[in-house]
């Protein structure tokens, strides 16, 4: 298997908000360039024990918005011990096919917390995390 590095990727910053640090995740992508029905894998390092309520969060967007196509994607990372490999396949699932153009992606650590009024408890809610990661990839004709 051919695995190659993404141009943009952001390896080696510091990701900051408030007094959390996260250092951001080395990520590859394969292919980078592909057409409308190509599978792209995503993979990447898991740097923090995931559970139950902590996960990453795949995702990935097109500047190009048509009916017949699909310009946004996601996947999550939910169970992965901490420093084990992970592969994510993007795929277009609604649509079954990509737009043509350049996808921008993120992956960032979410997590549920408990959250509501006091009294009784109304459930977790659900935080988007820091983005530790950026990649692209291309869908040509």
């Amino acid at each position: 298997m051919h695995r190659l590095v993404v141009a943009g990727v952001t390896a080696g910053i510091l990701v900051a908000t408030s007094a959390i640090a996260v250092a951001a995740l080395p990520v590859t992508v394969a292919p980078n360039h592909g057409s409308p029905t190509t599978k792209f894998r995503v993979d990447f390092d898991v740097d923090k024990q995931l559970s139950g309520d902590r996960w990453y969060t795949v995702e990935v967007v097109s500047a190009v918005t048509r009916n017949d196509c699909e310009h946004q994607e996601s996947a999550a990372v939910s169970y992965a011990p901490k420093g084990s490999h992970v592969a994510v396949v993007l795929r277009p699932v609604d649509k079954f096919r990509w737009c043509e153009g350049v996808y921008r992606g993120t992956i960032h650590l979410d997590r549920r917390i408990g959250c509501g009024n006091p009294g009784p408890y109304l459930g977790p809610c659900c935080v988007k995390g820091l983005t530790v990661a950026r990649f692209t990839f291309t869908v040509k004709p």
